[in-house]
């Protein structure tokens, strides 16, 4: 991993440098690479024999209760474009295009496939645990989804899931006996495939990396929520790539399940670049080039000419 000297510091204040040349947090007036803690944690004894406080001049930003997994897979495509729409709440410049217009209609046409019996029991059981879990929020508002806590920080946070389509699949045991299992699809539209580096066509990386991230996800959620209603999940998730507007199949991808905590630490990881708890992550030189005017004029990493971040 190599780490560029930032202008702006981890807390996105400006730099100021030392008599040594050493950077400085302008918020905090710390070396920076102290400031990740001491500009949102730093005790102040407001008088003698006053108890320290927490000094509210500096405050660390605090995620909300409740993530859609979407809102957690951009980050497979823009770490800091992914926080600025999350945390400061900015909005694209470019309005939709026709052509998510048109993955949206193939989607819900997809949705209204027949339904085997098994899949009719487990799309049931899942409407009654929505049902029997519906929450209310920090906000007010009153949640009936599929959902998952994650603990952060010391706070509870609930990840919710719509997947896109619930299989079911009949596994043969050694024993004889049959197993079935839910298996999760996360389905993407596209005009055409791409053309990959080894000159087959297929889905590209940069959005395959998201999907596949979403599917994860997915399993993650109905992994917690499955054995409840009597049910078991499958490990082997599909992300099957459709033609739009017709909707028939060009590409299926299998997509393996990494594990319960494989998934929590990248959602803390994603969550750790929100609250300023890591530098930002350097996209692909093209996705700078092309970022929307509405996230590029605030963005940190261009703000200090992509001197302040980090390359995985």
């Amino acid at each position: 991993m190599n780490v560029w000297k930032p202008v702006y510091c981890t807390c996105g204040k400006p730099t100021v440098k030392d008599f040594d040349g050493t950077p400085l947090c302008s918020g905090c007036m710390k070396n920076e690479l102290f400031c990740r803690e001491s500009c949102y944690t730093e005790l102040v004894q407001v008088d003698e024999g006053t108890p320290y406080r927490h000094s509210t001049e500096h405050t660390r930003p605090v995620i909300d209760d409740v993530y859609r997994v979407h809102q957690l897979t951009r980050y497979f495509y823009c770490d800091e474009e992914n926080r600025l729409r999350q945390m400061e709440h900015r909005k694209p410049a470019k309005p939709f295009t026709e052509a998510m217009t048109m993955g949206t209609d193939v989607h819900e046409w997809l949705e209204k496939r027949p339904r085997g019996k098994a899949e009719r029991i487990v799309e049931d059981k899942l409407v009654v645990w929505r049902d029997e879990h519906k929450f209310t929020d920090a906000k007010g508002k009153e949640w009936k989804d599929l959902w998952r806590p994650l603990t952060y920080q010391g706070k509870e946070v609930r990840i919710v899931a719509h997947p896109d389509n619930i299989r079911t699949l009949s596994m043969k045991q050694l024993d004889g006996s049959r197993d079935i299992l839910t298996q999760i699809e996360e389905q993407k539209t596209v005009e055409r495939l791409d053309k990959l580096p080894d000159g087959s066509y297929g889905y590209n990386w940069f959005k395959r990396s998201q999907a596949e991230f979403q599917a994860q996800l997915y399993r993650w959620v109905l992994g917690y929520i499955l054995p409840q209603v009597d049910e078991a999940p499958f490990d082997v998730m599909l992300l099957t790539i459709h033609k739009r507007p017709e909707g028939y199949l060009l590409k299926t991808y299998d997509v393996g399940f990494m594990g319960d905590p494989a998934v929590e630490k990248q959602i803390e990881w994603i969550f750790d670049g929100w609250t300023l708890r890591r530098l930002p992550v350097f996209a692909s030189d093209w996705k700078c080039k092309v970022c929307d005017p509405n996230f590029k004029e605030y963005c940190r990493i261009a703000k200090s000419n992509w001197e302040f971040g980090q390359r995985l």
